[in-house]
């Protein structure tokens, strides 16, 4: 947000890869039984398997996102659980930008994507993805300056079968730093889970900043 002079914010010391990279969720945090499919691919040292949700129908709208300008630090890592008819993936990503505003402009411009974007339809390699997107603003950690919330829920069809998916996802700013958490379930699905992973995800993000300070 500008000052009440009107200008912008004075820019504050953005936190390191190193110290992004201890933000993330491990797999300590997500259970046994997933296994990491991909981590810090946005420098291409690493593993980059798995899919982004957020790669599909008009959520491909979200690289239109106008970037912030420098070089901000950002890591991720996803994790897999694959059962006989079912499948998870939790994705986690964390950025720091040099000032709040900066981070605030981006939220509003994702919130705008997703307002624009309510029924997703999607086939590729003979599976059909079409649900519903909703999304709310409502805070669900203290402590945080900003959160957006998508839920999409409906059904995959492939070969006459349906299974129900559900694509959740959290983006939380706190200050100039942001982590968002998503998870993708074919099949069933577990809010409960989701919501812990969003808190425990804030917390060590928290944590982060604290050890720079």
């Amino acid at each position: 947000e500008p000052s009440q002079s009107g200008e912008p914010e004075e820019k504050v010391a953005a936190l390191t890869k190193g110290q992004l990279k201890t933000a993330l969720l491990t797999r300590a945090d997500v259970g046994a039984r997933y296994r990491k499919v991909r981590a810090d691919a946005s420098d291409g040292s690493e593993d980059s398997e798995g899919s982004d949700p957020s790669d599909i129908g008009c959520l491909k709208n979200l690289d239109t996102i106008e970037e912030p300008e420098g070089d901000a630090p950002e890591v991720e890592v996803a994790f897999e659980k694959a059962g006989d008819i079912s499948s998870s993936q939790i994705d986690n990503g964390v950025t720091s930008l040099s000032r709040p505003d900066v981070a605030e402009k981006t939220f509003d411009q994702m919130a705008k994507v997703f307002e624009e974007c309510r029924k997703l339809v999607f086939s590729e390699e003979g599976v059909t993805l079409k649900g519903k997107v909703t999304t709310n603003a409502d805070t669900t950690v203290d402590g945080v300056d900003q959160q957006l919330n998508v839920v999409v829920r409906g059904k995959a069809i492939a070969s006459g079968v349906q299974l129900p998916f559900t694509f959740r996802w959290a983006f939380v700013r706190v200050g100039s730093n942001v982590t968002y958490i998503s998870l993708t379930d074919l099949g069933p699905a577990n809010p409960q889970q989701f919501a812990g992973l969003v808190s425990t995800a804030v917390s060590r993000l928290g944590s982060a900043m604290d050890d720079s300070a």
